[in-house]
């Protein structure tokens, strides 16, 4: 019989319903899997609830209130930034903090990439997974007037920072939330103030299920995040704000009005050096 788990992080929708689940063991399930493995007894402390024609996911009487679900819940549509920078959040910093203790028990601590001082991913992971694209991250730069490798470098940050929140790009699919989708991690209304902005070639009133499909796509996502980092540039010139690699690496992930973030300083500087080494 297959071994069960324990929740360690359950991400609602903004009435608080359940959408999907983070086991202990790292995996990621939609609500219809997390059900399915509930009935089957596979995940500790739970059980499943029919009422009013829907079916939900309940913590047992006895449970401790470290597993009670309530306590363990994140909406969905903060969810993304969390993961992103997990101290605003006790729950998501426990996850991503617990993840990187796991990698380094598979890895040594030189072959990890880390940011904000936590292990993320391994650095061969990144470079493979952004090698194949070297040449349309070079064509992105050079057609959208931006530097290469800072474009590279926030792709980097973007690919070592997936976490949970990836499986909510469905989710984003269907119009449930504005989560960001993609190689890119560019928020769908992003996407879609670009194309009305003309800078990413689409149309204007492009499905919310087509533009997934658009932006879940490799080369489609570089170039939305190069439109996005030229965006950024020109908005920031026009207002006299500054324009360095740090400044606009931090807010390509926070604010357009943004100073330099810790996040951004790394990327601008750790990241794009890794990113360098990719490009050439």
């Amino acid at each position: 019989m297959a071994e069960a788990n324990r929740v360690i992080l359950v991400i609602t929708d903004s009435r608080g319903v359940s959408q999907a689940v983070v086991t202990d063991d790292l995996r990621h399930l939609l609500l219809n899997e997390a059900i399915r493995l509930a009935r089957r007894g596979l995940l500790l402390g739970i059980h499943v609830v029919e009422a009013n024609g829907r079916t939900y996911l309940r913590s047992n009487a006895n449970s401790s209130s470290e597993d009670n679900l309530d306590n363990l819940s994140v909406p969905s549509g903060s969810l993304s930034q969390q993961v992103k920078d997990p101290d605003d959040h006790e729950r998501v910093s426990a996850y991503a903090a617990a993840y990187g203790k796991f990698l380094e028990l598979r890895f040594e601590r030189d072959r990890l990439l880390y940011l904000g001082g936590v292990a993320r991913t391994p650095t061969r992971d990144v470079i493979n997974r952004l090698r194949p694209l070297v040449k349309e991250i070079k064509d992105a730069g050079e057609k959208y007037d931006v530097d290469a490798s800072l474009l590279a470098g926030i792709l980097i940050d973007e690919v070592a920072r997936m976490g949970p929140d990836d499986l909510l790009d469905i989710l984003g699919k269907l119009d449930v939330v504005d989560t960001t989708v993609g190689l890119a991690q560019v928020k769908l209304s992003t996407a879609r103030d670009l194309i009305k902005k003309k800078y990413y070639p689409a149309d204007p009133s492009i499905s919310q299920s087509k533009l997934y499909d658009l932006l879940i796509d490799d080369v489609a996502s570089v170039q939305f995040a190069a439109a996005y980092l030229s965006f950024i540039e020109k908005f920031r010139r026009k207002k006299n704000l500054g324009t360095s690699p740090a400044e606009l690496a931090s807010c390509y992930s926070w604010k357009l009005v943004a100073k330099v973030t810790p996040r951004g300083k790394q990327i601008a500087t750790k990241l794009r050096k890794l990113a360098k080494e990719i490009l050439d």
